[in-house]
């Protein structure tokens, strides 16, 4: 009631909830949507403690809108749907939110998806949340009142251990960003379509626009920048992203879908990965042979039971509570250096998780591939995810990644992978065409 009254005479919208756990949070609650997490002297099921969480949800809706009738709350990363194991009790809080909610107030499901760029993607996104939320929910007749939001991360992976390794304010370099800001004008502008209203933006680097001359060196090797503002192209296309804009636009990197026989055919049936059909092992819970693990907290293990092709796939998870593992093979650059190369692999995952990228490295300065382009083939819930990249002239070594975002008790199983040589104009490079 108090965070409310404060936002009524700020004259704020309302309150953004981040439900996230985070490492550092403290005391015997610190965790506090995560069953598991609670203290082993409390023995409650969670079917007893879930109606606690309902009866708490609803409280806290009625004292907030007693304060401000016609507040609007956000709730990050969403409003339960996803269902993961370490925020079963969100599910719970948010149907005691909506039996509290009242006439006049808002509620809105944050909508995360920081790497999404298309109105297709967006729109897959939105119907995905109101299915599988109406399905979660325990109390359908008031889900109606639910709203979406998305949420963009606009400086995307530009942290040390990210793929844009660095955030880019050099308008020369801005096609080394995930988002450049033409892009971003056509991206933003396809989630307002799909959002009920809300669109809402995460950067890594809004201390330091907030308050120039500070910097986020925690988070971003080329940190601190010569002008801390957020550059110029980027606010013109956050403030036009509400003019017309084309709703068929896709970056040009993920313009052509390949399925597995176009790469075949690209490659003239030359595989450059060794152990391609990651059917040979040395023992089952160590990396298949001529692949190499990494990442945080990684963990390998031969699968036998979710397969694409074969008897084997690769099941990659981390011990972490959140993790980036991976699963690279190297190989020197000298045969490919200006040459356009394609990944591809079957990957499996309810959550989506999994990417597959190429790299190239001088020395140690590595460029990374952009994001994955997908071909799904309806019923078996295996996709092929593709990358494209030209490796430099100066490389002098290469990667081939299967990786996974993944937090602990989530997992992605990988198979059949493929790498292929193909001629310059058939491939896409996002960073040339960009230019």
């Amino acid at each position: 009631a108090v965070a409310a009254w404060v936002a009524r005479e700020a004259g704020f919208k309302g309150i953004f909830i981040d439900a996230e756990h985070y490492a550092q949070s403290v005391g015997a609650w610190g965790r506090p949507f995560d069953y598991r997490a609670r203290p082993d002297v409390d023995k409650r099921t969670l079917n007893t403690v879930s109606k606690q969480v309902r009866i708490r949800g609803r409280e806290w809706m009625q004292a907030v809108t007693r304060v401000y009738p016609e507040i609007t709350i956000i709730l990050y990363p969403n409003s339960g749907w996803k269902n993961t194991l370490d925020y079963e009790l969100l599910a719970p809080f948010v149907d005691g939110l909506l039996e509290g909610l009242g006439p006049q107030a808002t509620l809105v499901d944050a909508g995360t998806g920081y790497d999404l760029q298309t109105y297709q993607q967006f729109l897959k996104m939105r119907r995905q949340a109101e299915q599988k939320g109406l399905k979660r929910t325990r109390v359908t007749g008031l889900y109606h009142k639910m709203q979406y939001g998305i949420g963009l991360w606009l400086d995307y992976e530009s942290r040390f251990d990210g793929p844009f390794a660095g955030w880019q304010t050099d308008p020369e370099n801005y096609n080394k960003n995930f988002r450049p800001p033409a892009e971003l004008g056509n991206t933003l502008h396809n989630a307002l379509t799909v959002t009920d209203r809300y669109v809402w933006l995460f950067v890594w680097h809004g201390e330091s626009w907030w308050a120039p001359g500070t910097s986020q060196k925690k988070h971003c090797p080329l940190c601190p920048h010569d002008n801390g503002l957020l550059p110029g192209a980027y606010r013109g296309a956050i403030t036009n992203c509400r003019m017309p804009h084309p709703l068929d636009w896709v970056p040009a990197w993920q313009e052509k879908v390949l399925t597995p026989a176009e790469l075949v055919r690209m490659g003239k049936g030359k595989n450059i990965l060794s152990n391609e059909s990651l059917e040979i092992w040395t023992q089952p819970d160590a990396p298949p042979q001529g692949w190499r693990l990494g990442g945080q907290g990684p963990v390998v293990a031969r699968h036998s039971d979710r397969i694409k092709h074969g008897k084997y796939s690769v099941r990659l998870s981390t011990l972490r509570r959140r993790g980036h593992v991976v699963l690279d093979q190297p190989l020197p650059a000298e045969n490919y250096v200006g040459k356009t190369l394609v990944l591809g692999a079957w990957i499996y995952s309810d959550k989506e998780l999994g990417h597959v990228q190429i790299l190239d490295f001088v020395g140690d300065d590595h460029k990374v591939s952009s994001a994955c382009v997908e071909y799904s083939e309806k019923g078996d819930g295996w996709r092929f995810l593709t990358t494209t990249k030209t490796i430099r002239d100066d490389a002098d070594g290469i990667v081939f990644r299967l990786g996974v975002q993944s937090v602990k008790g989530q997992a992605a199983y990988f198979d059949g992978a493929m790498a292929v040589m193909i001629d310059g104009q058939a491939g896409v490079d996002p960073q040339e065409d960009r230019k």
